[in-house]
């Protein structure tokens, strides 16, 4: 049975029981429900291959709402595989280059030795979670970079806290440089060449014991007030020096802060 908006179901079954419901709102969007000795655990809102929204079940009520700004934050959907190193903006799903950089794609299923998981060109990492992650580089006038437009802007005023994991390749890398910036923009920001962004960073990492890691990832976090109708992310560095370096990264996220209130 059809409920009203939806088109079609997909049902999955596991020793007779129901565990798994997609179910197609339109063209665009779906809906998966995950369920657990026949009770529903998670709802999720996809609109194509974009997760949105993700609601958290208890005992059949609803316990959690978490709600994704970040297009593929964990690198894990690709327009192709990755062939060659430099070839980032090409294979990630909803991410670009601002500059002409040449950004890094690595994947489990890559045919390519320099570009696989966990050893590749750079060195020797697992993802921090899936199959994938990005790789960017820094050395005199060359600095790389990712962006991707946010699946909703930000609102004025309110807070968001800002995640990622860093990691840094171990093979090509001189010295440890604590210069990896977050840029937030109306619009989509291009320059040409592939030196440092003429852009302010509105928040840099520059906690030197952050980046001296290499086979470890470590989180990196921060707060941001929203200035309002900031549309696209870019994350990359944000100094320029003549330090050979690289760094992977993987699972960028945005998250709202909700207001706490007190009771008077």
């Amino acid at each position: 049975m059809f409920n009203e908006g939806e088109i079609f179901k997909e049902l999955t079954y596991k020793n007779d029981n129901l565990v798994k419901e997609k179910i197609y709102l339109d063209t665009l969007h779906t809906k998966e429900r995950h369920f657990s000795n026949n009770s529903l655990t998670k709802e999720s809102l996809y609109k194509g291959n974009i997760l949105i929204k993700d609601d958290i079940y208890k005992n059949g009520k609803l316990i959690k709402t978490k709600k994704f700004l970040i297009p593929n934050s964990g690198f894990e959907i690709y327009n192709k595989l990755p062939y060659s190193t430099g070839i980032g903006d090409e294979c990630i799903f909803a991410w670009s280059n601002p500059n002409d950089g040449t950004p890094d794609y690595f994947h489990y299923d890559s045919s390519n030795p320099f570009t696989q998981v966990p050893k590749n060109q750079f060195g020797l990492q697992q993802a921090h979670s899936g199959n994938a992650y990005a790789g960017l580089f820094s050395e005199n006038n060359w600095k790389e970079y990712l962006q991707t437009k946010l699946i909703s802007p930000l609102v004025k005023d309110m807070e968001y806290k800002i995640n990622f994991f860093l990691c840094r390749g171990e093979i090509f890398t001189n010295d440890t440089i604590n210069e990896i910036g977050i840029f937030f923009t109306e619009n989509p920001f291009r320059q040409a060449g592939a030196k440092k962004l003429n852009l302010t960073p509105q928040i840099i990492f520059d906690d030197k014991e952050t980046y001296i890691n290499a086979h470890t990832w470590i989180p990196m976090s921060a707060i941001y007030k929203a200035k309002g109708n900031e549309n696209y992310i870019t994350i990359g560095f944000v100094n320029d020096n003549y330090k050979i370096t690289y760094y992977y990264i993987d699972d960028i996220s945005i998250e709202k802060l909700v207001p706490m209130h007190r009771d008077l």
